[in-house]
This record gives structure tokens, sequence and C-alpha cells, in this order.
């Protein structure tokens, strides 16, 4: 019984569980538990996308180069930088921080000017109203519970989050899945000895 060993024991109703991933990412984004260097360099954060169609801007319709290569912004010099997809690398040689928040205007190959946000702008923006009391509504558990367990989670180093076929075999379980991945994304737990192994 696991309940007897755990720091804190969620019993959400059964088929909730999304609502509680949701609740752990806005309070990691809230109360800035995200491991920043892995989430600047290990994922897509940084790339820029249109807050016209809400796509991740490519490289073509930026300057006409790949389609499989990706935006950022370089924190350091304020100018937009090029992911090289095929070598998982910037294209530019020089040092290369990429801006993790912001929004930026960018001129398109067509000419056009484009508004865009950081990707990690734009999840934290579609979880900031899963408060924790939100989701204890949709749960039937204890907002503050919530609260402590997603800090628990998010200063963790290493923590691991499993799943199997309770979470991914219901209405939500897709969501859930994708929750799952972005908490472990978002932490540095991904590949991490003891933590999320893919």
């Amino acid at each position: 019984d696991g309940s007897a060993t755990a720091d804190i024991w969620l019993q959400p109703y059964p088929g909730t569980d999304c609502a509680i991933s949701f609740a752990w990412l806005n309070v990691i984004f809230e109360e800035k538990l995200w491991d920043d260097k892995f989430v600047r360099y290990w994922s897509n954060a940084p790339f820029l996308v249109r807050k016209d169609t809400g796509k991740l801007v490519r490289l073509d319709e930026f300057n006409g180069g790949k389609h499989e290569d990706f935006l950022a912004i370089n924190e350091i010099s304020g100018q937009p930088v090029t992911w090289c997809s095929d070598e998982n690398r910037y294209y530019e040689d020089c040092e290369v921080t990429p801006a993790l928040q912001g929004t930026f205007k960018i001129k398109m190959a067509d000419g056009s000017e484009v508004e865009c946000w950081t990707a990690f702008d734009a999840i934290e923006d579609r979880f900031k109203d899963w408060t924790p009391e939100r989701a204890a509504e949709v749960c039937g558990i204890d907002a503050e519970d919530i609260r402590r367990a997603a800090r628990l989670f998010g200063s963790a180093r290493p923590a691991t989050l499993q799943w199997g076929l309770a979470t991914d075999a219901h209405a939500n379980g897709v969501h859930e899945v994708h929750a799952i991945m972005a908490l472990s994304a978002l932490t540095g737990n991904l590949e991490a000895p003891g933590g999320m192994r893919m």
C-alpha cells in the first residue's frame, strides 16, 4: 500500500488525473520550478510560435530555408537565430542563449510582419487557468494538496511520473500523457538518471 509511505496521497475521482497534471503545470510555471537549462537547450520551448496561427515558425516561411528547421531569438543579441533540426544545433556561429520568454515581431520572407511568442510562453498561457482550485473541483481533492504535490515534483531531482493502461485508456488519456511528458520535460527529468526514461 503506497499510502503508508507517501508524503502526499492524492485520491482523485476516476478519470480526472488529467486535471491534476494541468494544475501541476500551472504551479510549475507560476512558481518557476522548471529546469531552465534543460528547457532552454534540450526542448523546443524557445522556438517561436505565430500568434495568428498558433503554429511554430518554420525556416522556409522566414527566409526560404528548410521547412524542418525552426526560429528562435538569441537573448544575447535580440536577433533571430535558426535551429538546424538535422544536426540539433543553431546554424549561427555566435554564442546563442535562446530566449525562453517574450513576444517578438518577425519579418517573414514574403515581407509580412508577424507577431510571435515563444513556445514556452504559449504553453504557460495554455495552463494559466488550470489552477489547483479549478482542478480540486474536478477531482474532488484539496487544492492545497495538489499544490504541495506539484511543488514536491517540481523541486525533486530526479523524479518520474509513470503511466500505463489506466492512464491513457480513458477519454482524457492522450491529454494526460501529453501533460506527463510536458511535466517531465519542464523539470529536466527526461532521460535523466532516475527520471523519465524514453
